[in-house]
C-alpha cells in the first residue's frame, strides 16, 4: 500500500461524498482511505460513508468511529491505523484534485524525500481561485533549499497539513503528531514540529488540494472562547519549536490573519463586561509572545500591554475608534447612493433602495390592499415563475377554462420595480383562489386573506427527494427563513398515501390541507400518452430498435468548480452502443436546470421533446433519484436505477424513504452492473413490483386529477356562498 489517505468525519453529509468521490477518481490506484467518524451526531455521515464502502467494495475502506474528539485526535487514530507508506490528511469537504497521488507517487519515485507539497486551489459554489501564499512560495518545481528564502517562505506560511503527502515512517520515527484537543490553530503546532525534524521537502508547482470556502458547517465559522485556550496552548508550544529564521514570517502572519480573526475581531465586537472578561486569555497569548515581533506587527496601544486593565483599556479606545471611522465612511456612502438614486428614476430606486427589504415590503403592499380591495369571488389566478410559464399548471388552467364561470388570470412578473410589484400584489389581493407549483417569490411572508385560497401544486409526484422544508434542519435559521415561503398555503395535493406525511412536514400543514386527488403531471403523461409506433414516427427513431432512454436528476454540484453549465453523463455510451447497438438506439433527457449535454453522435437528445411522447417511446428507463421514474411506472416497463453517486445525493437531499427499498427499479453503481442489467433486463424486470410501485407512490393517478382539483375548488366556493 503506497498512500494512506485519513479523513476525519463530523457531521459532514453534505460535503464527505464529493470528498471521497475526488480520490476514487485519482488515476493512481494503489492506496487506502481510512476515514474517522468523530462522533458524529447527524445520523447521515456514517451512513454515507459506509454505502460509500459498499458501493466501492473494490476499494480499500476503512471506517472507525470514535467518540468526539476533534480533529486533532482523529487524524491521529488515523496515523495509528495506516497501512501505507505515506500519509495524506484531507478534510471531510475539501477535494483532491485530478491526477494528484499519481504526481506524489513520481516524486516519491525520483528523489529522495521525505514531504512533498504542493500548491492550493480554493473554491465555494460560484468560483475557484489560487492563493497567493502558494503561489509565491512555489513558482517551480524543486527540492527545498533549507539556507534559501523559500524556507522561510515555507515553513512560516504553508500550514496547511492537507496539501502535502508526508512519508509515514518519518513521522513515526520522530513521534510527530497532532495536538489532542485543540480545534484551533491546531495546524501550526503540527507543522512546525514536522519542519523542526528538518526532513527532505520536495516544492511541487501542482495544485494538490481543493480547498473550500463555503462551508456552513465549518467549525471555525462560529467563534467560540474555547478557541483562546487553543491559541494559548498552541503558542507555548511553538516557543519551543519555531526556527530562528521563520519567527519573523510566522508572527506577521499569526497577527496579520489568526489574531486578527479569532481574537482582536471577536473580542472587539463585545460590550464591555464580556470583552474583560476575555482579557486574561489575551494577555495570556500576548506573553508568550516576544518583545521584538509585537513592537513590529501589533497596534501599538496593545504591544506593551502589562496588565489586564490596560488592556481593557487599549481595547475600548480601539473599538471607538473604529466605530467612529465605520459610522462615517457609512454616512458618506450612503449621501453619495441617495444623489445617485435620485437621478436614474422611480424604478431604479425602489429596487435598490429597498434591496432585501422589497420582500417587507411587498407584504405590507398585500396587507394594506387587502383592506382596502374587496376579494373577486370567481377569481383564480394562476401565478407563476417566469422561466416555467405554464409548464406543470396547463392542464389545471385549461380545466378551470372549460367551466366557463371563472375570472382566469396568468401572473408573470415581467421585471423588477413598484408599479410591477404594485400590479402583481394587486391581483394577488383580489383573487379567491392563487394556484401555485414551487415557490412564488410574492407569497413569501405573506398570510392568505380570510377565505382566500392558495393552492400548491407542486409538480413532483410519488415520494422520493426531499423537498420544501424538510431539506432543512429543524428550527435552524434557514428553516425559519423557508418556512416565510410556505406561510400561506391552504391546500396541496399528493399522488398518494404514502405521500401525506412528508406534505404535511415539508409545507407546515395539517392533514385536513392535504388533497389526495393524483397529481398533475401524472395527468400529463396518462392523458397524452402514444402508442409507441406512433411516438417512434414523432422523435424519428428507427423503428427496428428499442430505445433505451437516461434521464437523471439534477445534480446541484454540476457547474460549481467548472463554471459550465453542462450536463457531462457518466455513463460510457459508447461502450453500451458498442454492445448493444444491434438491439437498442440510446437517449438521454436532462433536467430543465442545464443549458445542455454533451453527448456521442450515437446518443439522441430527447431534452426538448414533449415527455408523455418521449416516456411511450421508451423501453428502459436508466434513472437515479429523479421523480421520472413514477410516472414511467404507469408503462410497466423496465427501470434501471443508475446509482453511482448515491452517497453525495445522501448528503445533498437525502430520501424520504430507504431508496434501497423503496424507490422502483434495479439498481446498479457502476457501468458494468449497468451493462449487465441492460443485458439481463428480461431477468431483472418484475411487472408485478412495478405494479406494487405504482400503488404505493401513484394511487390516486388516473389522469383526472385537474378536474378533481377544479371540483374541489367549485365546491368551496360555492359552500362559502351559502
Amino acid at each position: 500500500m503506497f498512500f494512506s489517505i485519513v479523513i476525519p468525519a463530523y457531521n459532514s453529509a453534505t460535503t464527505i461524498g464529493y470528498t471521497l468521490e475526488s480520490i476514487i477518481s485519482q488515476s493512481f490506484t494503489d492506496f487506502e482511505i481510512i476515514i474517522v467518524n468523530d462522533g458524529s451526531t447527524d445520523n447521515l455521515t456514517l451512513s454515507i460513508c459506509e454505502k460509500f464502502k459498499m458501493i466501492n467494495n473494490d476499494k480499500n475502506i476503512t471506517i472507525i468511529s470514535k467518540e468526539n474528539g476533534g480533529l486533532c485526535s482523529a487524524r491521529n487514530k488515523g496515523i495509528e491505523n495506516a497501512q501505507g507508506e505515506v500519509l495524506i490528511f484531507l478534510d471531510s469537504d475539501d477535494l483532491l484534485p485530478e491526477k494528484t497521488l499519481e504526481n506524489y507517487y513520481n516524486i516519491f519515485q525520483s528523489y529522495d524525500v521525505d514531504v512533498v507539497q504542493g500548491k492550493l486551489l480554493n473554491f465555494n459554489a460560484k468560483k475557484q481561485w489560487k492563493s497567493e501564499t502558494y503561489e509565491k512560495t512555489i513558482s517551480f518545481s524543486h527540492i527545498l533549499d533549507y539556507e534559501s528564502e523559500d524556507y522561510t517562505q515555507f515553513m512560516s506560511l504553508c500550514i496547511n497539513p492537507c496539501n502535502k503527502a508526508i512519508k509515514k515512517k518519518f513521522i513515526l520515527e520522530n513521534k510527530i503528531f497532532f495536538l489532542n484537543n485543540i480545534m484551533m490553530t491546531e495546524d501550526h503546532y503540527f507543522l512546525n514540529l514536522l519542519n523542526s525534524k528538518n526532513p527532505k521537502v520536495f516544492l511541487l508547482n501542482q495544485y494538490t488540494l481543493m480547498y473550500r470556502r463555503d462551508n456552513p458547517n465549518q467549525s471555525t465559522n462560529i467563534w467560540k472562547p474555547s478557541y483562546l485556550k487553543d491559541i494559548l496552548a498552541v503558542q507555548k508550544e511553538l516557543n519551543h519549536l519555531l526556527d530562528i529564521k521563520i519567527k519573523d514570517a510566522y508572527y506577521k502572519r499569526f497577527f496579520d490573519y489568526e489574531f486578527k480573526k479569532f481574537i482582536f475581531s471577536p473580542i472587539i465586537g463585545m460590550r464591555q463586561r464580556e470583552m474583560s472578561q476575555y482579557c486574561p486569555d489575551v494577555l495570556d497569548i500576548l506573553k508568550t509572545i516576544p518583545q521584538e515581533y509585537k513592537d513590529k506587527y501589533l497596534d501599538f496601544k496593545l504591544s506593551n500591554i502589562k496588565t489586564e486593565k490596560e488592556l481593557l483599556k487599549a481595547l475600548k479606545k480601539i473599538k471607538f475608534k473604529k466605530i467612529f471611522k465605520d459610522g462615517f465612511f457609512f454616512t458618506l456612502k450612503k449621501i453619495n447612493k441617495i444623489k445617485n438614486y435620485y437621478i436614474k428614476g422611480l424604478d431604479w430606486l425602489y429596487s435598490k433602495l429597498l434591496g432585501k427589504k422589497r420582500l417587507n415590503f411587498v407584504v405590507f403592499m398585500y396587507n394594506v390592499l387587502s383592506l382596502l380591495i374587496p376579494i373577486k369571488n370567481n377569481k383564480i389566478t394562476f401565478a407563476i415563475r417566469p422561466k416555467d410559464k405554464l409548464k406543470f399548471l396547463k392542464e389545471i388552467k385549461e380545466e378551470v377554462l372549460s367551466r366557463n364561470q371563472f375570472a382566469v388570470k396568468t401572473l408573470l412578473a415581467k421585471k423588477i420595480g413598484f408599479f410591477e410589484d404594485l400590479r402583481i400584489v394587486y391581483h394577488l389581493v383580489r383573487s379567491k383562489v392563487i394556484i401555485i407549483d414551487g415557490h412564488y417569490w410574492y407569497l413569501r411572508g405573506v398570510i392568505a386573506r380570510k377565505n382566500q385560497i392558495v393552492i400548491q401544486s407542486w409538480h413532483a409526484c410519488g415520494l422520493g427527494k426531499k423537498f420544501g422544508l424538510d431539506i432543512f434542519e429543524k428550527n435552524s435559521d434557514e428553516y425559519k427563513e423557508q418556512l416565510k415561503h410556505h406561510s400561506s398555503y391552504s391546500y396541496t395535493l399528493v399522488s398518494s398515501d404514502i405521500a401525506i406525511n412528508a406534505y404535511m412536514s415539508a409545507f407546515n400543514l395539517k392533514k385536513e390541507q392535504i388533497l389526495t386527488i393524483g397529481n398533475i403531471l401524472s395527468d400529463r403523461i396518462i392523458n397524452n400518452k402514444k402508442s409507441k409506433e406512433q411516438a417512434y414516427f414523432e422523435l424519428g427513431i428507427d423503428t427496428n430498435k428499442k430505445l433505451v432512454l437516461y434521464a437523471p436528476t439534477f445534480r446541484e454540484d454540476v457547474g460549481k468548480f467548472t463554471n459550465i453549465g453542462f450536463f457531462q453523463p457518466k455513463i460510457d455510451f459508447e461502450k453500451l452502443s458498442e454492445k448493444f447497438g444491434h438491439e437498442y438506439i440510446f437517449a438521454c433527457r436532462i433536467h430543465s436546470n442545464y443549458k445542455d449535454v454533451k453527448l456521442p453522435n450515437s446518443v439522441l437528445n430527447l431534452s426538448q421533446y414533449d415527455e408523455a411522447t418521449v416516456l411511450s417511446a421508451t423501453e428502459i428507463l436508466i434513472t437515479d433519484y429523479s421523480s421520472i421514474v413514477f410516472s414511467f411506472l404507469h408503462f410497466k416497463r423496465p427501470i434501471i436505477l443508475f446509482a453511482y453517486d448515491l452517497p453525495i445525493y445522501m448528503g445533498q437531499r437525502n430520501m424520504y424513504l430507504d431508496y434501497e427499498k423503496y424507490f422502483p427499479g434495479y439498481i446498479v453503481y457502476n457501468q458494468n452492473q449497468l451493462s449487465q442489467a441492460i443485458e439481463q433486463v428480461d431477468r431483472i424486470f418484475d411487472k408485478e413490483k412495478i405494479q406494487f410501485y405504482w400503488d404505493l407512490h401513484m394511487q390516486y393517478c388516473d389522469g383526472k386529477t385537474a378536474v378533481r382539483l377544479v371540483d374541489f375548488i367549485e365546491k368551496l366556493i360555492k359552500r362559502e356562498k351559502l
